[in-house]
Formats: C-alpha cells, sequence, structure tokens
C-alpha cells in the first residue's frame, strides 16, 4: 500500500471568488494495474473492509472484485473475471448482503451473447457464481449496477427489451433466484439508456436516464415497487440540465442529483425534486457563479449538506464540493491533483472514501479517503 497526502487549502479555478475549505485527500490504495486491477468501478464499505470492482484488469484483464482491510490498507482480489460465460467488465454499484456481493457485468454471459450478467461473489471464500445472463429480450449491458429492496435485487440494462431495445428494468428474487423484467422502456418520450444505479425510496425506485423525455435530453423516472408500473416523473430541457449519468440521494422528503450538461454554461446542474409531483428546482448551475462543472457520482449527505465531485474545475481535474442545504449555497471542499477523475463518494466514520478511475500512485486507479 502506498500512502499519499495531499495538502488542501486549494483554490478553485472555475470561479476565483471561490475558496476551498481546509481538508486532506489520501490515497488508501492504488491498483498497479494488469493482475493487480485497473480502473476501480464501484465500492461499498462495511465496519472491516471495503469492496469493489474494477472494469479491467486481472488475471486475464477483464476485470476483477477485491476487498482492502480498513484497519491495514491490505487488497484481496476475490474474483478474476475469465469473460465468456464468466462475464467481463463490472460496472455499477454493487450490494453486500449474506456475506456476498452482489454486482452485474456490461458483458459477457452464457450463449455466446456477451450482453452481460448478474454475479455474486463470496466474501469468505472469493467464489463466484453467475445469477443470470442477460439478452436482447429481458435487457442487455447492465452498467449501473444494482440496488436491494425488501428481498430483491434491482437494476437497468442500457439496451435491449422487447419492442424498442431502448433499456430495461429488471428483477432479481433473492429467495426464489428468478429473474424477471419489471418494465421494459417504451421508446424516445420514456426514459431510455439508463446507466445509473437505481433509489429506492418509499415504495417505489427512482432513476435517472442519459436520453428520454419530451426533448430526448434525459428524464428521472419512477417504478412501483408493487406492480411495476413506470411514470416519467420529470424531463430536461436543457436550461433545468441534460444528460443524467448520477444517481438519486433522497433526504428529507426530496431527491436531489445532478446533470453532466445543461445549464447556462451547458456544464451541468444539481437540482432538487419533489418525488410525487416531479417538480424539479436548480439549485447550482455549474460554470455560472459557482466551481466546479460537470459533476460525476451520486451525491452523499453528511453534517448538513450534500458533498459531490465535478469532472472539471478546481486544478483542472475537478473538485469535491458541498452544497448547504440550509441556503443553497455552494462551497468547494478540495480540488483533485492533475490525472485525477474522483466520483463514487461514501461517507463513513466522519470521512469519505471515493474511487478514483484513473490516478493514484500507479495511474491505473485508486481508493482515495477525503476528510473535510
Amino acid at each position: 500500500m502506498k500512502f499519499v497526502l495531499y495538502a488542501a487549502a486549494l483554490v478553485a479555478a472555475v470561479i476565483d471568488t471561490h475558496a476551498a475549505t481546509a481538508a486532506t485527500l489520501s490515497e488508501i490504495y492504488g491498483f498497479a494495474g494488469g493482475p493487480d486491477g485497473l480502473y476501480p468501478a464501484s465500492i461499498q464499505v462495511n465496519a472491516k473492509a471495503i469492496f469493489g470492482t474494477t472494469l479491467r484488469g486481472g488475471t486475464a484483464g477483464l476485470g476483477t472484485v477485491f476487498r482492502i482491510d480498513r484497519a491495514t490498507g491490505m487488497k484481496t482480489t476475490l474474483h478474476s473475471f475469465g469473460g465468456g460465460a464468466d462475464g467481463s467488465n463490472p460496472s455499477g454499484a454493487v450490494v453486500l448482503s449474506g456475506g456476498f456481493l452482489y454486482g452485474t457485468t456490461s458483458a459477457g454471459g452464457t450463449g455466446g451473447d456477451d450482453r452481460g450478467t448478474l454475479y455474486r461473489v463470496s466474501l469468505s471464500t472469493g467464489a463466484e457464481t453467475v445469477l443470470y445472463s442477460f439478452g436482447f429480450a429481458g435487457g442487455e449491458m447492465p452498467q449501473g449496477g444494482v440496488t436491494r429492496a425488501g428481498s430483491a435485487l434491482y437494476g437497468t440494462t442500457s439496451m435491449g427489451g422487447a419492442g424498442t431495445g431502448r433499456g430495461t428494468v429488471f428483477r432479481y428474487d433473492l429467495t426464489t433466484g428468478i429473474e424477471s423484467m419489471f418494465h421494459a422502456f417504451a421508446g424516445i418520450a420514456d426514459a431510455n439508456d439508463s446507466i445509473s444505479s437505481l433509489l429506492a425510496y418509499k415504495g417505489a425506485l427512482y432513476g435517472t436516464s442519459i436520453g428520454g423525455g419530451s426533448l430526448n435530453y434525459g428524464t428521472v423516472f419512477r417504478v412501483a415497487l408493487g406492480t411495476g408500473a413506470e411514470t416519467v416523473l420529470h424531463s430536461f430541457t436543457g436550461p433545468d440540465g441534460r444528460n443524467l449519468q448520477a444517481p438519486l440521494t433522497a433526504y428529507a422528503g426530496l431527491l436531489y442529483g445532478t446533470t453532466v450538461q445543461g445549464g447556462g454554461s451547458d456544464l451541468g446542474v444539481l437540482f432538487s425534486m419533489d418525488p410525487v409531483s416531479g417538480t424539479a428546482a436548480t439549485l447550482i448551475t455549474f460554470g455560472s457563479n459557482t466551481a466546479g462543472a460537470s459533476p460525476t457520482g451520486r451525491l452523499v449527505y453528511a453534517n448538513g449538506g450534500l458533498y459531490g465531485t465535478t469532472a472539471l474545475g478546481g486544478g483542472g481535474s475537478g473538485l469535491a464540493f458541498r452544497l448547504n442545504l440550509a441556503d443553497s449555497t455552494e462551497t468547494p471542499v478540495l480540488s483533485f491533483p492533475p490525472g485525477t477523475e474522483a466520483f463514487g463518494l461514501v461517507y463513513s466514520s466522519g470521512s469519505f472514501l471515493g474511487i478514483d478511475f484513473v490516478g493514484g500512485s500507479a495511474s491505473s486507479g485508486s481508493i482515495f479517503q477525503l476528510v473535510p
């Protein structure tokens, strides 16, 4: 393990009137590429360890599942994907449940379809089981991973589905082991091309899509857990954002999310939304009287605010920011070092853990800790 500490009283470069507050950034583990893993894609944490996936690397170069001991920083590769029926290129959110890690691969599967898999890996032995191989009719290329609600896992596919082929919402029953297509997106006006994980909230699943909606600029959609009935809650129009790639966050009765583009400078927005009516309010327009641009990853609540990351701004490689929910003001927390591509914050024990997709000590990606 290599430990790198970056000073943190950094100044955001997008708007010079916003100075970053004191924070520290440290590398917990830097991937070495090759068999060690390359391009971390997701993480989940418990009290003892960080579990996650890399998009590539491993013995076959097709991705890994890993464990990092939080006390020692020691990293263990639990599984290397082999391609074909085993699946390849794990992506999207993972779920820890009952001694297993559940996730999806965007490629591989049985029958030579190469359309992705749903898998589980034993946390104690590293043994991997492919639970389902996707095909066109039921959806293909899951990229958002899985979310647990009750006794089932739910996720989206970015393509496939009966009829239009614009993606699906799928369900996997953990008790019976049966997978089913929960909803097939209906076409351009409907949500389509969803690559983010779903949010389970008050009896429904909420998601975002890159395309679809009245102008094909993306949507927020809701799927009822009881019936699978889907509703497009909001169609984005450009000034209120476009191109939604990050999952939603729920807090105090509202949904919060970001768009990669749109807004006055076309550099993304942060919005709140009523989960019943779909009424949206723009809280931050990035690149216009604010620090940072092109927000990435899920927003995380901590200490009265929402924290997130941007791909641009800061020193050029983006920054971590905080939205104060009391007055909707934004404050830069830390500018990331050159070569960083940060996302995937998780709050744990007073600090944030996150993913640097391409940076780190070996430029193969890393897991970092951010203490605001």
